[in-house]
């Protein structure tokens, strides 16, 4: 009864604290129980609480401090990405491969780099060349596959420098591996076609008909123009031939008439030809075949007059600058310089008239 009434009239020194109540009083269990009763709701309400506050306090502040710690985690790792097409692949295709950066976002990141794999059977055909306005950086590469089977990509580096000045090399996780298909069909066996024959030529080939006469027409008429400058108008088989300087005359007038309609390196070439083809007939030396100087030099040696070495002087001065020096010259210039040959040949024969002897003059 004592128990009880203990109990009874001190209920908030039991809840306040019912160890305390446990131990120091043993006679309370006994009785009715409602006294064990009342201890054992205490002690579940204590641990309540103290669950209660456990997991509306402390498990939100675990879970905020992992989340933070992971995204610190997540944000200060640095990887690299590779994306490569779905599409199926053959050898020799174009496939396009993107890097990605992901994390270092306090870092510099440097260039791609890549490095061949066992048997290289990738060829870089494009970049590796940054993607504009990406941010983490990402790169674009070109590759084209030379073999077939599952390949693995080439080595993919990136360098990333810390804030701290320290470089590392950023290697992609995973590497994706691209089935590479052959572009023969399953039952080709890849062997190289026969040879065939080599193709033959039948029938005249007239299609070499018409390069050919565009080509040939040119040339026959510019020799033929060229022979018929060089022979001077030679008479006609049958045709009584002309005294020498009769000849000359006959040149110099056709020459006279020609100044002014063909081209100045026609007419002094005809006029160089008509004075040397004069001076081998009537002197006998091969004149034709000498030079400009050999000319002057046969006049002096052979003892001609001042009038015929100045006039041949005057004479291979113009031709030759027109002929070979591409000098321009006028119409009167040439018009001089066939008074000049005609002068050549009038006073030689006034100097050779003593010589004449016999047909000296039809050689």
């Amino acid at each position: 009864m004592l128990g009880k009434k203990a109990i009874s009239y001190q209920p908030s020194a039991v809840r306040s604290s019912q160890l305390s109540a446990i131990s120091c009083q043993p006679s309370s269990f006994s009785g009715d129980g409602s006294g064990l009763r009342s201890v054992v709701d205490g002690l579940r309400s204590f641990f309540s609480c103290l669950f209660v506050s456990f997991f509306g306090y402390c498990v939100p502040f675990l879970l905020l401090l992992f989340l933070g710690g992971a995204g610190i985690l997540e944000a200060g790792e640095a990887a690299l990405d590779i994306r490569v097409p779905d599409e199926a692949v053959t050898v020799g295709d174009r496939i396009s491969v993107r890097v990605q950066a992901r994390g270092g976002e306090d870092g510099l990141w440097g260039d791609l780099a890549l490095s061949p794999t066992a048997g290289n059977p990738w060829v870089v055909v494009e970049g590796p060349r940054e993607v504009p306005g990406a941010n983490p950086p990402a790169w674009e590469v070109v590759l084209v596959p030379l073999d077939v089977g599952d390949l693995e990509l080439p080595g993919i580096e990136v360098s990333l420098r810390n804030t701290d000045g320290q470089a590392v090399n950023v290697a992609a996780t995973e590497k994706p591996k691209i089935t590479v298909a052959s572009v023969l069909a399953p039952e080709d066996e890849g062997r190289p076609a026969p040879l065939r024959a080599p193709l033959g030529i039948e029938g005249f080939p007239w299609e070499w008909v018409a390069p050919l006469f565009v080509v040939l027409l040119p040339l026959v008429v510019l020799a033929a123009w060229w022979w018929r400058s060089r022979s001077g108008g030679a008479p006609e088989a049958g045709t009584p031939r002309l005294a020498p300087f009769d000849e000359l005359e006959r040149l110099l007038r056709e020459v006279h008439g020609a100044i002014g309609r063909q081209p100045a390196a026609v007419v002094c070439d005809r006029l160089a030809w008509g004075v040397r083809h004069y001076l081998e007939r009537r002197t006998g030396e091969p004149a034709v075949e000498m030079t400009s100087n050999e000319l002057r030099t046969l006049a002096r040696r052979s003892g001609w007059p001042q009038e015929v070495q100045l006039g041949l002087q005057r004479l291979t001065t113009v031709a030759d600058g027109v002929r070979f020096g591409r000098r321009s010259v006028a119409d009167s210039e040439l018009e001089a310089t066939g008074r000049s040959a005609r002068d050549i040949g009038s006073e030689l024969e006034i100097f050779l008239l003593p010589d004449v002897a016999g047909d000296e003059g039809n050689r």
